[in-house]
């Protein structure tokens, strides 16, 4: 799809997986409101991850704590060469956490894009159309498939010193 096209959102499937099923529910309700035509709910990472080995997604929105694990622990699993059956899905987290070291770690673990609570559906419609449109530069390691971190800029990968899953250690 290019910026000429006429963005379709009735084609998108976009799965929502949020342990809270208010939020699950709000989320998908916004995503309905924009022409979503399918929106798969999950209350976990297990269950969403079930969702995508048995259908097609085309993007996931994931709260970043979940029962039994932290969103994160989704993403990593998802990315995994060895493990995933879709690692390019395009991964939207939300999270009330706005410091820049929760968001650098995110993106850092192969989330493609971070939104930080509340938010607005035109804020959620322009994510996903940018991220349609556009999506993110992808690399693959032996453990990880993803986002690559040099989009990132200096000032902001830099900022958190902890592991990085990629495995390359230059910027």
């Amino acid at each position: 799809m290019t910026d000429a096209e006429e963005f379709d959102w009735h084609a998108l499937r976009i799965m929502c997986i949020n342990n809270d099923q208010e939020f699950r529910h709000l989320i998908t309700g916004l995503l309905r409101d924009l022409g979503v035509g399918s929106t798969p709910m999950a209350k976990n990472g297990d269950d969403g991850y079930y969702e995508i080995e048995n259908s097609s997604v085309d993007m996931v929105i994931l709260d970043s704590k979940l029962d039994g694990g932290d969103g994160l622990d989704f993403v990593r699993k998802l990315r995994n060469p060895a493990s995933t059956p879709s690692a390019h899905i395009p991964i939207i987290m939300m999270s009330t956490e706005r410091s820049l070291e929760v968001v650098t770690y995110a993106i850092k673990q192969g989330v493609d894009h971070y939104m930080v609570k509340p938010v607005t559906q035109k804020d959620l419609g322009v994510s996903i159309k940018n991220m349609l449109l556009k999506p993110p530069q992808k690399i693959k390691t032996e453990t990880y498939i993803g986002p690559c971190r040099r989009r990132l800029p200096q000032r902001v990968y830099g900022h958190y010193e902890g592991p990085d899953r990629r495995g390359d250690e230059s910027t």
